[in-house]
């Protein structure tokens, strides 16, 4: 009975590694154009927000959820002019963020919660628009306009975690520390320029000289990258709106793009690029490319349109959203998904956040998962377990080298649900 499962187990591996890569529609989009993309891993729901009033045919204002299948609106969602920036998950409710103070008919400055049912607002608000939410250390954290840059709500009270002196505008958790980027030049009271980070005690610097705030933040292969309307990043003048850190300077990524970028995200191995840009490394790429770590490609002839703003992985498939009409060669909507079948995402039911590096690598691989992992299991191209265990965290590192090379696959549960793909030893 084991090899039959694991038999099995493969052909479905397999199965998913056929499809050629492709671009369709996300039912029939949205009216107006998409702001934020967020991917909610425990109820299986993507939500979509910006300045749009129908998703999918129906009622959705600035805010819509899409389960797969279909598209809903949230109630009655915001006021007309009540653009959603941000949304993000927080004790077992979604949270939005933006220029709104309505939601489903209730006041709401500038943040509500969603808890599947209906609106309400929270803590009083803020006096004016959100940038940004992110979960951290069990608070959400919040980047705003004057005078509340940056807060935190504990789920019944507002504080702050230190002075700031200009707008957050984005943030991202890695390794138990939280970036944060916007046009401030103080973070937690120390001089800064435009991007540091937390650790939930102190704040630090993060070399020098962004001379734009970053306008999304994404680790790849353990490495930060920023992406912004900059040029110029610490003592690198050759930035062009997106670079890297390596602990200690900001380097470039290839030649960079020709324009600002808007949003970035780690899907199938890859680190890709939305925003305004129209070549990546010196190649044609309709505002969204994607980097493998040495080259930048375009992805399917990208979009025709305006821009690309959100990205977010759902369902092993990249959903982008934006302002355009089409998609490489298809119609659509202001939102669009992006199907690759190579890479370590393709999975039977998605894992937020999932990143195995270096692959392929000497058999020395390090697995993080934004969410704790119960259970790994890799298996031969037989079908046969060689390496199991259960970690209980959410970055780690696996020793293969002991095995011949060639590919393998593995099998990794968080949450209850399972996500699998391809390893490489070489």
């Amino acid at each position: 009975m084991k090899n039959i499962f694991n038999y099995s187990f493969l052909f479905l591996m397999f199965a998913n590694y056929a499809p050629a890569q492709t671009w369709t529609a996300v039912g029939t989009g949205t009216n107006g154009y998409i702001d934020v993309l967020y991917t909610d891993t425990i109820n299986n729901l993507m939500y979509a927000g910006g300045q749009f009033t129908i998703a999918g045919g129906n009622t959705a204002n600035y805010s819509a959820e899409w389960n797969g299948t279909n598209w809903n609106g949230l109630g009655n969602g915001m006021n007309a002019i009540g653009i959603v920036r941000t949304l993000e998950g927080y004790n077992g409710q979604i949270f939005a963020g933006g220029e709104f103070t309505v939601a489903g008919g209730n006041p709401a400055n500038h943040i509500a919660q969603w808890n599947g049912t209906n609106w309400s607002e929270t803590g009083g608000g803020l006096s004016d628009n959100v940038n940004a939410l992110k979960e951290y250390n069990g608070e959400l954290y919040v980047g705003a306009y004057y005078p509340n840059y940056f807060m935190k709500w504990n789920g019944s009270s507002w504080s702050t975690p230190g002075l700031f002196n200009n707008e957050v505008m984005n943030m991202i958790e890695y390794n138990g520390e939280l970036y944060v980027s916007g046009y401030f030049t103080i973070a937690g009271g120390n001089v800064d320029t435009c991007i540091a980070k937390w650790d939930g005690t102190n704040w630090m610097p993060l070399g020098t000289n962004v001379y734009a705030p970053p306008n999304a933040m994404a680790f790849y292969n353990d490495t930060l990258y920023i992406g912004g309307g900059f040029v110029n990043a610490g003592n690198n003048t050759m930035a062009n709106y997106i670079a890297k850190w390596n602990g200690t300077n900001w380097t470039n990524v290839g030649l960079g793009l020709n324009y600002g970028v808007w949003d970035l995200c780690v899907y199938n191995g890859e680190l890709y690029a939305g925003g305004l840009f129209t070549t990546a490394g010196g190649t044609p790429a309709n505002y969204i490319a994607k980097w493998d770590g040495t080259n930048w490609s375009a992805v399917g002839g990208g979009v025709n349109g305006n821009f690309v703003t959100a990205l977010t992985v759902f369902n092993n498939e990249l959903y982008v959203g934006g302002f355009f009409t089409m998609a490489g060669s298809t119609p659509v909507n202001n939102i669009a998904k992006w199907s690759s079948p190579t890479g370590i995402n393709n999975s039977s039911a998605s894992i937020a956040s999932i990143n195995i590096f270096p692959n392929p690598s000497s058999g020395i691989f390090t697995i993080e998962c934004s969410t704790e992992i119960s259970q790994i299991e890799i298996f031969d191209l037989l079908g046969n377990v060689i390496y199991s265990l259960e970690p209980r965290t959410t970055n780690f590192e696996i020793d293969l080298q002991s095995e011949a090379k060639g590919i393998y696959f593995f099998k990794v549960v968080s949450e209850n649900k399972m996500s699998s793909g391809k390893l490489i030893i070489q």
